[in-house]
């Protein structure tokens, strides 16, 4: 069962949209997306990154998630015509059973 996890996981974190490129190739040659990073404690797994993933979806405008669960950074990309903020971020982590921290307005490395 692990083993499937795994490959799913991988899947999903190599092909954000079906084009089989990286999301990092994807996402960074569409100038059409804004990008924001949150910080979030409590995660520590792969779980964790895809419920927080899941959950971050619903906002409206956000058009991929990238959890880094080891350095607890969340970077969510937008298209230009919508933003996140901490107010719409911060209930969604907490609800999903993470501390909200901070929300930049830009992706940090």
């Amino acid at each position: 069962m692990k083993i499937i996890l795994g490959l799913v996981t991988l899947v999903a974190l190599t092909a954000c949209c079906g084009c089989g490129q990286p999301p990092e190739t994807h996402i960074n040659a569409q100038t059409s997306l804004s990008c924001s990073t949150a910080k979030v404690s409590g995660m520590v797994c792969e779980a964790c990154s895809m419920t927080i993933t899941k959950n971050l979806k619903q906002i409206k405008g956000v058009s991929d998630v990238q959890v880094d669960v080891a350095s607890g950074l969340v970077k969510i990309y937008t298209d230009k015509n919508h933003t996140v903020n901490a107010a719409a971020v911060k209930p969604i982590i907490e609800k999903s059973g993470y501390t909200f921290q901070s929300l930049q307005p830009d992706c940090q490395s």
